[in-house]
């Protein structure tokens, strides 16, 4: 599987659970759901999207070493 792949398979999870937590949010709106809020996606969501720097970053280095090496 390409980095690009993983990539985009990646962010489509994240977006895919944003939108189940904005639904769950409808019928969980109590103390434990701001603090799971808080303790858990909104780091997931930043380091998502992180990772998908990153890995766009990694992926034209990549691309640049096989032209050269070409």
């Amino acid at each position: 599987m390409s980095i690009h792949a993983i990539r985009a398979r990646m962010l489509q999870l994240t977006v895919q659970l944003s939108n189940e937590w904005r639904l769950t949010k409808t019928a969980w709106r109590d103390q434990k759901a701001l603090e799971f809020e808080a303790r858990y996606l909104d780091n997931l969501f930043s380091d998502a999207n992180a990772a998908a720097s990153v890995q766009e970053k990694l992926e034209a280095l990549i691309n640049k070493v096989k032209q050269d090496c070409e």
